[in-house]
C-alpha cells in the first residue's frame, strides 16, 4: 500500500478533513522504509525464524490452532473485547477534557489507527495515527489530543505493572522457588514502584508554585510553544481535577491487560500447556506484554514471543517439552487478523466518498462536497467552535488559565 493510499486512510479518519496534503507529504517522506526501519524489521524477521529454528514456536502449535474454529472464534471475539473497553478508557480521557468526539468516531479511528501500527511500515506509528485523526475533531485541537493518547499509555503502562504484581502476589511461593523467578519478581515490583513515585512526584512538582512561575516564563517567551503547551497543560488540570474518573481508567486499562491474559490463556490450553497453570500462563503473558512494548522491532515482533517463552521455561517444571512461544504468536496474529477492520472501514468508507484536501480547497476555492450533508470539511470545520482557528486566536488566554 502507497503512502497516497495511507494518507487517504487517515484522512477519513479524520473524517474528510484538515490538512490532507500536508499529510500525504509527511508520510511519503516518512514510510519509504529507511535504513532503522530495514534493520528493524529484519531483527524482526530473524528474530521469529530462529524462535521457529529452536523450537520456541512450533508448526504444529500454529495447525493445532487454526484447525479449531471455536478456539479462533474466542480469541477473535476477546480481542474485540479488549479493543472496545480501550475505546471507552480513550472515550473517557477526551470526555473528562470536556471533549465529546463520539464512540462511533473514536471507533473508527482506533480500528484504522490499530490496522496502520500493526499491518504496515513506517514511522508514524498507532499513537501518531491517533493524535493526528482527533485533531481536528470537533473541539478537539491537538494539544488535548496529545494529551489524551500520553495518558492513555501512562495508564495503560500503570495498569500492566498493577496487574503483573497482582499475579506476582498470587504466585509469590512459586517465585522464590528460584533466584532467577526471585530476580524477575523483584525487577517488576521495583519498576511498579518507581513508575507510581515518579508519576506522583511530576504532578505535585508541576502543581508547585515557584516551577509554574518559571514555566509561565519560559512560555510567555515562545508564544507557539505556549500554543502547544497550553492545552497539554490545560489537559493535565482537568485529569488532576477528576481523581475518580482516572482512577476508572485506571481499572480499565487492569482490565485490559486481565483481558489480554485471557486470550493467551484460552490459545495455551488449546495447545495443552500441561506443565503450566492458567496463572502461571497469565503472568508470563504480562511479563512478555512489557519486554514486547520495546521498541527494537515493529510491534515487539520476536520479542515478546521470545520472552513469553523464556518466563515460560522458567515457571515449567519440564521446559523442553512444548514450544511456549507459539501461543504468544497466535495471539499477534489474532490481533493482526482484528486489525484489518480497519482497512475494511476504510475501503468501505472510500466506495462510499471520496476524499477532500483542505489545503487545496483554500488554495482553488473550489471546496469538495461531503457525499454525506453537501457540507465541505472547510465550512464544517469552520462553523465548530474548536476548530484550529479559534484556538490558534484563544490559545494565549487559555494557556494563562491553564497555568494559573
Amino acid at each position: 500500500m502507497t503512502g497516497g493510499t495511507i494518507g487517504q486512510m487517515v484522512n477519513w479518519g479524520r473524517a474528510g478533513s484538515r490538512k490532507t496534503a500536508a499529510l500525504h507529504g509527511a508520510l511519503t517522506r516518512i514510510l519509504p522504509a529507511r535504513t532503522g526501519q530495514f534493520i528493524r524489521l529484519a531483527l524482526a524477521v530473524t528474530l521469529i525464524a530462529m524462535l521457529f529454528q529452536f523450537g520456541a514456536i512450533a508448526t504444529g502449535n500454529l495447525v493445532t490452532v487454526f484447525s479449531s474454529p471455536g478456539i479462533l472464534l474466542l480469541a477473535i471475539l476477546g480481542n474485540l473485547v479488549i479493543v472496545h473497553v480501550a475505546i471507552a478508557k480513550w472515550d473517557l480521557l477526551l470526555r473528562l477534557q470536556g471533549i465529546r468526539i463520539g464512540f462511533v468516531r473514536l471507533w473508527r479511528i482506533t480500528f484504522i489507527a490499530m490496522f496502520a501500527g500493526t499491518c504496515l511500515p513506517g514511522g508514524i506509528g498507532q499513537d501518531g495515527v491517533r493524535v493526528y485523526c482527533a485533531t481536528g475533531e470537533p473541539g478537539c485541537s491537538l494539544g488535548p489530543a496529545f494529551a489524551s493518547v500520553v495518558a492513555d499509555r501512562l495508564l495503560g503502562l500503570a495498569g500492566l505493572l498493577i496487574a503483573a504484581a497482582i499475579f506476582l502476589f498470587v504466585k509469590a511461593e512459586r517465585m522464590m522457588s528460584s533466584p532467577a523467578l526471585q530476580g524477575l519478581a523483584v525487577f517488576v515490583i521495583g519498576a511498579t514502584v518507581a513508575v507510581f513515585v515518579l508519576l506522583g512526584g511530576a504532578i505535585a512538582l508541576g502543581y508547585h508554585s515557584s516551577v509554574r512561575r518559571r514555566m509561565r516564563a519560559f512560555l510567555d517567551a515562545n508564544g507557539s510553544v505556549a500554543r502547544l503547551i497550553g492545552p497539554v497543560i490545560q489537559a493535565g488540570r482537568a485529569y488532576h481535577t477528576h481523581i475518580w474518573g482516572m482512577l476508572v481508567g485506571l481499572a480499565l486499562s487492569v482490565l485490559v491487560h486481565l483481558l489480554t491474559a485471557s486470550v493467551l490463556i484460552v490459545l495455551a490450553e488449546a495447545i495443552e500447556f500441561r506443565d503450566l497453570d492458567r496463572l502461571d500462563i497469565g503472568l508470563a503473558t504480562l511479563l512478555a506484554s512489557l519486554a514486547n512494548a520495546i521498541p527494537l522491532t515493529p510491534g515487539g515482533l520476536g520479542i515478546g514471543e521470545g520472552a513469553f517463552a523464556q518466563i515460560c521455561q522458567m515457571l515449567s517444571s519440564a521446559p523442553d517439552a512444548i514450544s511456549y512461544g507459539s501461543a504468544f504468536f497466535l495471539a499477534r496474529v489474532v490481533t493482526t487478523f482484528v486489525s484489518l477492520i480497519g482497512a475494511i472501514s476504510y475501503v468501505w468508507q472510500s466506495d462510499k466518498r471520496g476524499f477532500c484536501q483542505e489545503d487545496e480547497d483554500r488554495r482553488t476555492g473550489a471546496p469538495c462536497e461531503d457525499a454525506d450533508n453537501g457540507l465541505s470539511p472547510s465550512a464544517r470545520r469552520r462553523a465548530v467552535v474548536g476548530s484550529k482557528i479559534v484556538v490558534d486566536k484563544t490559545a494565549d488566554s487559555r494557556f494563562q488559565r491553564a497555568i494559573n
